[in-house]
């Protein structure tokens, strides 16, 4: 069962966006929380770009991971990636 903060994730933030399927995105959390358990990192990460900001779309479940689902900052000039 998914979280209620990722179980919003199948509404489209904008026309621009498909909805995801609730099966896919609790497929991509399986994934990011698999992924940054074995990297040994805070905190992993699936991203997307809303506009002139990027925004996360799903954050692991790991300890001490300070993102969360449906944060985001201005991704122009930003130096983020």
């Amino acid at each position: 069962m998914m979280p209620p903060e990722t179980a919003k994730l199948g509404a489209s933030p904008s026309d621009h966006y498909p909805d995801i399927p609730p099966v896919i995105v609790d497929k991509w959390q399986v994934i990011v929380d698999t992924l940054a358990e074995l990297a040994r990192v805070p905190a992993g990460l699936i991203m997307r770009i809303s506009g002139d900001n990027l925004e996360v779309m799903i954050s692991s479940h790991t300890p001490g991971n300070p993102y969360h689902p449906g944060e985001s900052e201005c991704f122009i000039n930003s130096g983020l990636y």
